[in-house]
């Protein structure tokens, strides 16, 4: 069994993640995005309508100059003077070059080969990849079935490891509100055909996080009960994620904890903040329903330590992989391993945690990276759609990663 060092401090990790730090203009538009919401704004609209406009730079000028009083004067003097300095025409090559060469592929892989390439970069270095088929919830029966073809595909092709979001297995249409018993039916049957495919191409399957009221609590019964049954109670590899916003994140933790050991083998939980924080608010203030997430950052995070320390006491069962870039939730789960990183790995989004990864890579850590690809046939709307919501994660106010880009 190796070992490492125990001394891993929040401080330590932070100036280990500075050190390592890329320095790209993507990452020059994160900070500004975080600095100036109204221009992360923009920068937001921009990229959603870059395509479908004539001329993206005229609409971005014309958004901007409604919205000076929200930008600083040194801003506004650069945006006015590239405006009358570059023609409108090659603003617009620039613009669309930056969006589609340079943030684009900062945050997800739009192909085969672009993921070949990270891969054999990534096992250079000792780093694990966790592929993502790039996708949200399928609306018709042939959307779901272009998707389960996609999770085929990649376990064929890649092997390792893979997330599945099941939602997307299960269309929108088949979907029955009211209906539990049914959908659990529909979903269960998804989960065994991923299942077979897993064993079938020896790759290890986690389910992904979905929206908590539509989606999270259905997914965890369909997990556990699936594999409390004879025929799946043997396979090890095999995990779901388990989002720590929710306030009752720490009794599915338990429950987890009590399939593994009913089965007699081992699940692995991998931990995350959540995603779907906004979306979550508005459903939960349409309907008049008691708002089920943390609403304080630091409660996510101190709920996150908990749930790592919990699943750290039981590793006999639970494999646990924290996906988080966070210094302090990365100091403590080390503290928490005792220099003993046996069932255990960091997990890190490709591009935005990239200073993280060479870090905890460095330091001989564990550590695998969470890479998201569009799926073959899959529609530019769907990379667009993961793009804007990385970019509102991480140029937040809050978020972690950004101090330390």
């Amino acid at each position: 069994m190796k070992t490492y060092p125990n001394t891993f401090s929040e401080n330590f990790i932070s100036t280990e993640i500075r050190t390592s730090r890329p320095k790209t203009l993507t990452t020059f538009f994160l900070r500004l995005g975080n600095q100036y919401p109204v221009l992360r704004s923009e920068f937001l609209k921009l990229i959603d309508s870059a395509s479908a406009v004539s001329s993206p730079s005229e609409y971005f000028y014309d958004s901007l100059r409604a919205l000076h009083q929200g930008l600083p004067i040194y801003l506004r003097l650069i945006f006015m003077a590239l405006e009358k300095l570059i023609p409108r025409h090659v603003a617009d090559v620039l613009i669309r070059y930056v969006i589609n060469n340079l943030l684009t592929p900062y945050f997800l892989l739009r192909d085969e080969n672009a993921f070949k390439k990270a891969m054999m970069r990534f096992q250079k270095n000792d780093t694990g990849i966790i592929l993502d088929v790039v996708g949200e919830e399928a609306l018709f029966l042939f959307e779901a079935e272009n998707f389960l073809k996609s999770y085929e595909h990649a376990m064929e092709m890649f092997g390792g490891k893979v997330a599945v979001k099941l939602s997307s297995l299960m269309p929108s249409s088949s979907f029955r509100l009211g209906n539990y018993k049914e959908n659990k039916c529909v979903l269960k049957k998804k989960f065994v055909h991923i299942l077979m495919l897993a064993q079938k191409n020896r790759v290890s399957v986690t389910l992904d996080a979905e929206e908590y009221f539509k989606w999270c609590l259905l997914i965890e019964d369909v997990f556990c009960e699936t594999l409390l049954e004879r025929e799946w109670s043997n396979i090890p590899d095999v995990g779901i994620a388990l989002q720590a916003y929710r306030r009752d994140s720490f009794e599915s933790a338990e429950r987890f904890l009590a399939v593994a050991k009913k089965r007699g083998c081992p699940i692995t939980v991998r931990v995350v903040k959540g995603a779907y924080w906004d979306t979550e608010k508005v459903i939960a203030d349409q309907s008049g329903w008691k708002y089920p997430l943390f609403e304080k950052k630091d409660e996510t995070d101190q709920n996150f330590d908990r749930i790592i320390s919990f699943f750290l006491q039981n590793r006999k069962y639970i494999h646990v992989s924290p996906a988080t870039h966070n210094p302090k939730n990365i100091a403590h789960a080390l503290k928490e391993t005792r220099g003993d990183y046996m069932n255990f790995e960091f997990q890190v989004l490709y591009g935005l945690g990239e200073s993280v990864r060479r870090a905890l890579s460095r330091n001989k850590i564990p550590v695998s990276v969470y890479c998201p690809l569009v799926r073959q046939g899959g529609s530019a709307t769907e990379g667009l759609a993961y793009l804007v919501r990385r970019i509102l994660e991480n140029t937040a106010g809050n978020s972690c990663l950004l101090k330390n880009l």
